[in-house]
């Protein structure tokens, strides 16, 4: 472990700058737009953004196109104002296993037709979500990242993860130390190897 970072610990620190970004609360609407403006009492959702500040969302979709949708996407799957029951989301052993469900989502999903891909992420149809409709520039005020998209972006995205063996590019065991400034928990990889989902190892990151 290289020197800057400290022992893994079960909590994230409370002086951790990872706090910083931790994911903001939305609005969901459960009708399609445009009638969305007209529902009343919407509930709050907090969907994942793996502690993500919005530079560097920004930079990701910059990078690659492919698994920033993706990561979006992923993200949007967890409503975290449900799951973060007895402080969950501050331990270290969900955000280690977010990252590496991450890389098993991303396998499965990255080499699907990108002309597919564009069509479930252009805007009309995509702020309409899965189940209820979370605004993506609600989510991550990054709405134009997702207006313009071009297949041969996401084709690009692709190959760029394929020559990873199937390994994010950006959102990755590396990004994770950069965040909370320690490796994976210990004990949640244990528990994910018996599960056999495996982490990104860190020396194919760089």
């Amino acid at each position: 472990m290289s020197d800057n970072l400290s022992k893994p610990t079960k909590y994230i620190p409370s002086t951790s700058d990872a706090w910083g970004a931790f994911p903001p609360e939305v609005e969901t609407c459960a009708v399609r737009e445009p009638f969305c403006v007209f529902q009343f009492n919407k509930p709050i959702a907090i969907p994942y953004n793996f502690m993500m500040s919005a530079s560097q969302w920004k930079r990701l979709s910059q990078e690659n196109k492919l698994e920033f949708l993706l990561a979006v996407r992923f993200g949007m799957e967890y409503d975290l104002s449900k799951l973060n029951k007895d402080g969950l989301l501050s331990t270290t052993g969900f955000h280690t296993q977010m990252y590496v469900k991450f890389q098993s989502y991303l396998q499965k999903n990255f080499q699907k037709e990108a002309a597919v891909l564009v069509a479930i992420f252009q805007h009309n149809a995509f702020t309409t979500r899965f189940k209820s409709a979370f605004a993506i520039g609600d989510l991550f005020s990054l709405k134009g990242e997702i207006d313009d998209l071009r297949v041969d972006d996401i084709m690009t995205g692709g190959i760029m993860i394929s020559r990873r063996g199937g390994r994010a590019t950006f959102i990755n065991r590396k990004l994770y130390r950069q965040i909370f400034k320690q490796d994976y928990n210990p004990e949640m990889l244990r528990v994910l190897a018996v599960q056999k989902i495996y982490p990104d190892e860190i020396n194919t990151l760089f």
